[in-house]
């Protein structure tokens, strides 16, 4: 495995070798499955574009992980998991000492 980033790490605590590339433009190591994890909101729509044609060139399988730039599943996920998955901001929000969550920016979706 090989790990591809714009700025290297200072330290690497793990065995994986980070290559310091633009995965845009850059030329990339050949390789059987590229993996792009929260990539796309640091994009451009033509650049999401032209990295999804710079990895093909390199490889032929593209996993693309990343969240969905609509505010529906933003919704969804504050009305039916957030509430089972957050005891903290509940803890809070229902306390009296005046400190409060303040809520998601909904603009970025």
């Amino acid at each position: 495995m090989i790990g591809i980033d714009l700025v290297l790490p200072r330290t690497n605590n793990s065995s994986l070798l980070i290559m310091k590339a633009d995965a845009v433009r850059d030329p990339l190591p050949k390789a059987d499955i590229a993996y792009c994890m929260h990539v796309a909101p640091h994009l451009s729509d033509a650049e999401l574009t032209a990295m999804i044609r710079n990895v093909g060139r390199s490889c032929r399988r593209l996993i693309f992980i990343d969240l969905v730039r609509h505010k529906m599943p933003l919704i969804l996920f504050r009305m039916f998991l957030a509430p089972f998955l957050a005891e903290l901001p509940r803890a809070m929000a229902n306390s009296r000492s005046g400190n409060h969550i303040p809520p998601m920016n909904s603009e970025i979706w």
